[in-house]
């Protein structure tokens, strides 16, 4: 490392020098002053290069931490994402581990189910992020159930890691969440709740504002670091 390198070749330097210039004197006679003034230059050289380098050696210890510390990898995904705070800002995340920043978002019901007795409506959450001239390119679907004739509005849904027994539920076996989708049209990639039964969602509507509905959702994959969702969104509910 470039921080250890520096006094070991700070000492060899001064002792190359140091041998060089005792050959350099070798045919002088020599003298008890002599030998005594050589061995005490030697001991003096000896002790100022051994602290220089003791000294350089230490000082070197933050610039060795330094170079040697590797930045941590970035984390994942947490395992179950409806347990967690929301991430910041506006929606984004990475659908197949490119970005996925959607332009729209939007709410409709799309299906009526019967279940004991009780009527729901099917609604699907959609993230839009058109790729190029395909204007439905990359998206993420979320499919939750509301009782017949409720909005979503100020309601709250989860999705945990696991099988359909493990799920918050309308019903018994009845899972409020009823899948996910992440899809990119073309690059033909298609990842869903039922090949993927380790996502996890936590999705949350404010009471709406006029023609305004805002919420929040986090939506996280098996494939942790390169698929997921999370952040707020604004929805005209108007249309």
């Amino acid at each position: 490392m470039g921080g250890t390198a520096r006094p070991e070749l700070r000492e060899d330097a001064g002792r190359s020098n140091y041998n060089q210039a005792g050959r350099s004197a070798a045919w002088l006679p020599a003298s008890p002053s002599d030998s005594a003034d050589e061995s005490t230059h030697m001991n003096t050289h000896s002790f100022f290069t051994t602290f220089f380098v003791s000294a350089l050696g230490i000082a070197a210890l933050p610039i060795l931490l330094l170079v040697c510390s590797k930045p941590a990898a970035a984390s994942p995904t947490p395992a179950d994402c409806s347990k967690v705070a929301f991430p910041g800002g506006a929606a984004h995340g990475q659908l197949a581990g490119a970005p996925f920043v959607p332009e729209t978002v939007t709410l409709r019901k799309t299906g009526s189910m019967e279940e004991n007795g009780t009527h729901f409506n099917t609604w699907t959450l959609h993230f839009e992020q058109p790729e190029g001239d395909i204007s439905f390119g990359r998206s993420a679907d979320i499919h939750f159930l509301l009782p017949a004739g409720k909005t979503p509005a100020g309601r709250r849904f989860r999705r945990v890691p696991g099988s359909i027994d493990k799920q918050p539920a309308m019903l018994k076996g009845l899972p409020e969440v009823q899948g996910w989708e992440f899809s990119d049209f073309k690059n033909n990639v298609d990842l869903d709740s039922n090949s993927d039964n380790r996502g996890s969602l936590r999705l949350a509507f404010a009471q709406a504002a006029g023609s305004k509905l805002s919420g929040k959702i986090y939506l996280c994959t098996s494939q942790a670091a390169t698929t997921w969702l999370g952040g707020s969104f604004n929805i005209d509910i108007s249309r």
